[in-house]
């Protein structure tokens, strides 16, 4: 799966908000963790 390869490039996947997702979050963030709170925090400010 793709967060499968995500992890293992060294990236990090949680929910937007930051908590361990599940197969069942309805949104995932995938990113590298040098940018990974920074888009959490752009994309949290969007759905408010």
């Amino acid at each position: 799966s793709a967060i499968l390869i995500v992890s293992e490039a060294g990236g990090k996947v949680t929910k937007i908000d930051l908590r361990e997702y599940s197969i069942f979050s309805d949104q995932i963030l995938a990113s590298n963790t040098l940018i990974h709170k920074q888009m959490a925090d752009v994309l949290s400010s969007k759905k408010a």
